[in-house]
């Protein structure tokens, strides 16, 4: 469908160039990320911080919809090199419109070695 090539196109082209980790083996696209503004993480950890604030542990990625992430999201780690960080990913969800995927959108965490 059209509207996901376009999204697919605007992501690769103006999105940062990441790395999606599993056993050893990577896949480099673009996608965007940024901090997540969320002003409750209720569904995340149960802890609330001031509205319009955010602590930093979570952030926002917007993918093209060919990404999968198959099995153990705990699997996965993605690699950002422009942010010099790397992340965890927490949650995903594909967005479709009229059955068509559009784009992957993820909650992801900060990495830290040897587990969160």
């Amino acid at each position: 469908m059209i509207y996901s090539k376009i999204t697919g196109e605007l992501i690769r082209r103006f999105g940062c160039r990441i790395e999606v980790i599993k056993d050893g083996a990577s896949k480099s696209l673009g996608a965007f990320i940024q901090p997540l503004r969320y002003k409750n993480k209720i569904y995340l950890d149960g802890s609330a911080i001031t509205q319009g604030m955010y602590d930093g542990s979570h952030y926002l990625m917007i993918a093209p919809p060919e990404l999968k992430f198959d099995g153990d999201l705990d699997d996965y780690v993605i690699s950002c090199p422009s942010m010099n960080e790397r992340f965890t990913v927490r949650k995903v969800e594909t967005y479709y419109l009229m059955d068509q995927p559009v784009y992957l959108w993820a909650v992801l965490g900060r990495f830290e070695e040897g587990g969160e």
